[in-house]
């Protein structure tokens, strides 16, 4: 039982120690495409962290229904094939 559960240990120390690495790729990468792009890679950290309250721009398209609608006529063809 003792051996099973550090094989666990072991393994699982693995998986996030690869996660990490993933993790550390992917941000470069992106930080590499920022720049590229021709953005600043802290404005953009720091637009992220902003305070929206008073965005309405934000927060209505944080209000979209990602759901399908029930309705009928929603999104369909008016028109007859």
């Amino acid at each position: 039982m003792d051996d099973e559960r550090m094989i666990f240990e072991k393994e699982e120390k693995e998986r996030i120690r690869h996660q990490l690495q993933k993790q550390e790729r992917e941000l470069h990468d992106f930080d590499v495409e920022t720049v590229a792009k021709g953005l600043n890679a802290l404005e953009v950290a720091d637009a992220s962290l902003r305070d929206f309250d008073n965005d309405t721009n934000s927060v209505r398209g944080s209000m979209l229904s990602l759901s399908g609608s029930s309705s009928t006529s929603s999104f369909s063809s008016q028109t007859p094939l």
